[in-house]
């Protein structure tokens, strides 16, 4: 995720999401951010997120999921 004015970010006002590399890059503008951190509260109490766990901003194109740990076991032969 990045803000506004980050040197070398390929990401910006117009062109929000950008790929370089193994690098994915998230344009977070300060308002979208607060908004991002007000949503995000409940993540203060790690011990009681039920996972799976889905975040959505549709008007911004934006899902970020929570996954158990379980979940990047390797699968058992």
């Amino acid at each position: 995720m990045v803000a506004s004015g980050v040197e070398g970010a390929f990401v910006g006002p117009e062109c929000p999401y950008a790929a370089h590399g193994p690098w994915l890059q998230i344009f977070i503008p300060e308002r979208f951010a607060r908004r991002i951190l007000m949503d995000l509260q409940e993540l203060v109490t790690p011990t009681k997120i039920i996972l799976p766990r889905e975040f959505n901003w549709p008007d911004r194109g934006l899902s970020i999921h929570l996954l158990p740990e379980q979940a990047f076991d390797p699968p058992l032969l």
